[in-house]
């Protein structure tokens, strides 16, 4: 394979990516390509160093989606870059997939332990309302629903930021895992 054949390879597999991106990695690599050529190298030995250009592409690919979510902070953007770095590999299937599966559950059920919370303490209160029961049990179900609403509203700031922080988190661990899969793992 020559280095045309292979930054053409490279381009072709990249094309998920947006064309300016992919222009900028192909003029890396060229420049790549022209620095090994200035030390000696030919083209075969250029590229058994750079490995297969559709895994290199997975990992380019793997480390924009990472990149573009810790730029844009929001779902899409997230998933995207989980579902980029699924396609490193099927060890990737079980150390990335489960945690982000087993993390949405755990914000999906905290969310919805919020939004009951906040509504269904005031459609009691209304139920109760409407019964017909005496002033004192009218008063304490008010309370109650008050506290039990301002227990949501503040168990949402707390999502709010624990979302944030979860979020935050499952970059560094999908950039850690990129890493690994390149071989960039810390050896101190």
């Amino acid at each position: 394979m020559t280095k045309d054949q292979y930054l053409q390879e490279l381009e072709v597999v990249l094309k998920g990516l947006p064309v300016t991106e992919r222009r900028e990695i192909i003029a890396d690599y060229e420049e790549h390509f022209q620095m090994a050529y200035e030390d000696g190298k030919s083209d075969a030995e250029i590229i058994e160093g750079l490995g297969n250009p559709k895994s290199l592409a997975k990992e380019l690919t793997a480390g924009y989606y990472i990149e573009q979510a810790q730029n844009n902070v929001s779902f899409p953007f997230i998933f995207r870059a989980v579902i980029a770095s699924l396609s490193l590999g099927f060890f990737n299937l079980v150390f990335v997939l489960g945690p982000f599966i087993g993390v949405l559950g755990f914000l999906a059920g905290l969310y919805i332990m919020d939004l009951s919370l906040l509504f269904v303490p005031m459609f009691s209160f209304f139920a109760i309302l409407f019964e017909g029961v005496g002033l004192v049990a009218i008063f304490q179900a008010f309370f109650l629903a008050i506290g039990l609403t301002s227990l949501g509203v503040l168990m949402a700031v707390g999502l709010y930021y624990l979302t944030k922080w979860i979020y935050q988190l499952l970059l560094q661990y999908l950039r850690f895992n990129l890493q690994i899969i390149q071989g960039k793992g810390d050896s101190k």
